[in-house]
């Protein structure tokens, strides 16, 4: 992970799912699901902390 995120950076991360039309297929979402505590951990260690969206928007910091 490293450096790239910073307080108010917002990581977007799909978890998978299903996808109709034309290429449609079922995405396995199993290894983000594994990643996320990794990620959550790592981010906490570097003194960021997750938030929902929502608030987010209303701490008004910019994003």
């Amino acid at each position: 992970m490293g450096a790239l995120l910073d307080p108010g950076d917002v990581l977007l991360a799909h978890d998978g799912g299903h996808v109709s039309g034309r290429w449609g297929q079922v995405y396995d979402r199993s290894t983000t699901v594994a990643a996320l505590p990794y990620v959550l951990e790592t981010l906490a260690a570097r003194g960021l902390r997750s938030v929902r969206l929502d608030q987010l928007v209303r701490s008004g910091r910019p994003v």
